[in-house]
């Protein structure tokens, strides 16, 4: 009763002065694309906005018959499902839940194709550019030491508005990717704004990318300048592979932070081969490996269910007669709410086995096997697929906000399936 007080009373408000909802919702996107690398507050009350509009404008049946007919948001919702499934006689249902909440985003994949414009896509490429852009302005103000650091960020990691410096460096790889395609496609160039937009960012971000003290962010750089060589220009390719070995030289001349960081990645590596040495980042990351290898063994193809996975881990660390691990990795499981083993493959092996990996990998292959013929947007499908396996391999997306929130995002925005009168019957509320 409620409801249909609340859509009668908003449906005749629209008729009276024609207001159109599929336009406030795109603008919301626009607003929502802005603040996405900039406040998770400001952001999810603009998608909670759109998903409240998206509800009361009816027709809900059309539009997930819509979206369901795509083979990529059918991949979505099979990961999420399994999730879901995986949930049942779990040990941990508390983590649990945390799981499906931070997965539970790929969901909105549905209702971005349902009521994205075509004339909208790179308006709300924009306007995440343009977020993206005034974290770096903030970032090189602290840097320069013109403003005080706010939020986490200090003078010599200037990261001003998200939670670190690797997810910052994701964000900034995602950025370049689009502006990088921007200016080497001929129908991204036709939009002025967006063309300004990307000048700027390409040459920031290729600054930026050293300041900061992210080494995801360091191979980032390389792998997508490389990755759009060989989408636009194979054969320059080498001559690209020469400018940034030379770029990563100049800045380990002379930028301390980036030479601090990368010394310390080689003597992290070294300790952990000659050593054994895992009290580190890098070797958390083999210890967590060699903790889960019992799973080949005994949860192969189902893993061990939604959310126990931690648990699992706990348990087989405390078995010092097998495993020689550090107990400094119990710190990192014991960190409570938000505990991640910093690789999406290992989370889902875990949990789900061979399932859960599978279904990770045929969303990223339905993606690449779309048939898309814009090649600006085809190229950024590619690039995205890529930035995720690495950084799904060394650090994980998929429970993470806003990372998982931007990646279903650009992806929505990729696919042909655009808002459509006829097809969706969204008409004005």
């Amino acid at each position: 009763m409620i409801y249909n007080a609340i859509k009668n009373n908003i449906t005749d408000m629209a008729l009276k002065y024609k207001i159109d909802t599929v336009y406030i919702i795109n603008y919301l996107l626009v607003m929502y694309a802005f603040f996405l690398p900039l406040s998770r507050s400001i952001s999810n009350t603009l998608f909670f906005i759109v998903l409240f509009l998206f509800i009361i404008s009816g027709n809900l049946k059309e539009k997930l018959i819509y979206a369901l007919k795509d083979k990529v948001v059918w991949s979505f919702l099979g990961l999420v499902i399994i999730h879901v499934l995986w949930l049942i006689g779990s040990d941990n249902f508390e983590y649990g839940l945390e799981r499906i909440d931070g997965i539970s985003k790929f969901l909105y994949i549905i209702i971005f194709i349902s009521v994205i414009r075509q004339d909208f896509v790179f308006k709300i490429l924009s306007a995440f550019l343009f977020g993206v852009c005034f974290n770096e302005f903030t970032a090189y103000l602290i840097f320069f030491e013109i403003i005080r650091p706010i939020n986490n960020a200090t003078v010599v990691d200037p990261v001003p508005f998200l939670l670190n410096h690797t997810v910052y460096a994701i964000v900034l790889a995602i950025a370049l990717s689009i502006s990088l395609s921007a200016l080497l496609n001929k129908i991204a160039i036709a939009h002025k704004v967006f063309k300004i937009v990307s000048i700027l960012l390409v040459m920031s971000i290729s600054i930026n990318i050293f300041i900061i003290s992210s080494r995801l962010g360091y191979i980032l750089f390389s792998v997508v300048i490389l990755s759009l060589m060989f989408i636009y220009f194979k054969k320059y390719i080498l001559r690209m592979a020469i400018v940034v070995v030379i770029s990563y030289v100049v800045a380990y001349l002379g930028i301390d932070n980036f030479k601090n960081r990368t010394d310390l990645m080689f003597y992290e590596i070294s300790e952990i081969y000659s050593s054994q040495n895992l009290n580190s980042s890098l070797g958390a990351r083999v210890g967590f490996h060699l903790a889960s290898r019992d799973v080949f063994k005994e949860k192969l193809f189902f893993g061990v269910g939604t959310g126990d996975h931690i648990d699992y881990l706990k348990n087989k660390i405390n078995q010092e007669e097998v495993y020689e691990l550090p107990k400094g990795l119990m710190t990192i499981l014991n960190y409570g709410k938000g505990t991640r083993l910093d690789s999406d493959f290992l989370e889902l092996f875990i949990q789900f086995g061979v399932v859960g990996v599978f279904m990770f990998l045929l969303i990223l292959y339905n993606i690449y096997k779309y048939n898309q013929s814009n090649k600006f947007l085809k190229g950024l499908q590619i690039l995205l697929i890529i930035i995720i396996l690495i950084n799904g391999a060394i650090q994980g997306m998929i429970y993470f906000s806003p990372l998982n929130k931007i990646f279903v995002l650009l992806i929505a925005l990729t696919l042909n399936l655009y808002y459509d009168n006829n097809k969706c019957k969204m008409k004005c509320i």
